[in-house]
């Protein structure tokens, strides 16, 4: 029975955080309320963005934290390494040329990302406006799960209509319905490995009483 209890730990520890994680991705890519978002589509992500940074707002998507008008250096943070959102997990693997795009209160922009760098906490300096630049930049905590830096990901406006990224949510949406059904496999797979285990433990028991 100890050895039953383990393996259903196991399976539950596994799986569960997993499966929350895409669903939560999935219901804030779904809440179509809202226009307020940061689309991210090498990451097959879009989160929420709330105008006011706070534990309650991050814990549900992604905050702007600087410029809401978008006219100068709009900072936008968001948490790493939460269960009911992937948040900016995958935020260290974009690079040079990524896009991303900030919607918020009716304006949308596109920006190219072109510099990377790990800070610590306190070098806001790091993400003041630059004169005569219209660059957007993405904060994150880092290393995932220890978070003693922050992770800075810079991005310039694009104006070229040309250059610009045209996107929808239905890509990303398509992906994470994917996600959502790779897990839900995997977890049922898991739980019938688990029923074997125990069927056998059951018989192993049985036969030598």
């Amino acid at each position: 029975m100890i050895m039953i209890g383990l393996l259903t730990m196991a399976t539950m520890l596994v799986f569960i955080p997993l499966l929350h994680q895409a669903v939560g991705s999935t219901v804030s890519v779904a809440a179509t309320p809202q226009t307020n978002r940061i689309i991210i589509p090498r990451l097959h992500l879009s989160l929420t963005l709330f105008g006011q940074k706070t534990e309650k707002t991050l814990a549900q998507g992604a905050t702007l934290w600087r410029d809401s008008t978008l006219a100068q250096r709009p900072v936008v943070t968001a948490h790493s390494g939460i269960t009911n959102h992937t948040g900016f997990d995958h935020l260290d693997s974009l690079k040079k040329g990524d896009r991303f795009i900030i919607q918020y209160e009716g304006k949308k922009q596109t920006y190219a990302v072109f510099k990377k760098e790990v800070v610590a906490p306190a070098a806001v300096d790091k993400v003041k406006p630059v004169a005569n630049r219209q660059w957007a930049t993405l904060v994150t905590c880092t290393p995932y799960m220890v978070n003693s830096h922050r992770l800075l990901v810079t991005g310039r406006r694009i104006t070229d209509q040309q250059q610009a990224l045209t996107t929808t949510l239905k890509p990303i949406q398509a992906h994470q319905a994917r996600r959502l059904w790779q897990l839900s496999i995997a977890g049922m797979g898991a739980f019938l490995i688990l029923m074997m285990a125990v069927a056998l433990l059951t018989w192993r028991h049985r036969r030598k009483g």
